[in-house]
């Protein structure tokens, strides 16, 4: 059974990206983009590279930024700091979220999606 963030912590992070995906896809504003980077697992796997963030967001007045989704009890890893840390070296916007309302709330800081209250 899939879970929703409820406040209680249960959501697994593909819950909550699907949900984020959802809801940029319902209130994107004109000339943005949320593109999910698919790097689960990248381990050995050539091409790919631990710790890049979930999703990649670019819109108008960012221009590009990188959210790490995280659950309420979810743990960051080394890798994932380490991408982090190069990101506030370049000036790039950042952010490590955690459930479902806090990546929502910041597409909505951003200017990705229209505000949905």
């Amino acid at each position: 059974m899939t879970h929703h963030n409820t406040g209680e912590g249960r959501a697994r992070e593909s819950d909550i990206a699907k949900a984020v995906m959802q809801h940029w896809r319902a209130l994107a504003l004109p000339g943005t983009l949320v593109a999910s980077i698919p790097n689960q697992f990248a381990a050995g796997q050539y091409g790919l590279t631990k710790g890049l963030p979930d999703f990649l967001i670019m819109g108008p007045d960012l221009p590009v930024g990188f959210i790490e989704l995280k659950t309420e009890r979810g743990r960051i890893s080394e890798a994932q700091l380490r991408f982090k840390d190069i990101c506030e070296h370049l000036s790039i916007p950042h952010a490590i979220t955690r459930g479902r309302d806090e990546p929502i709330a910041l597409l909505e800081q951003w200017g990705i999606v229209r505000a949905s209250k």
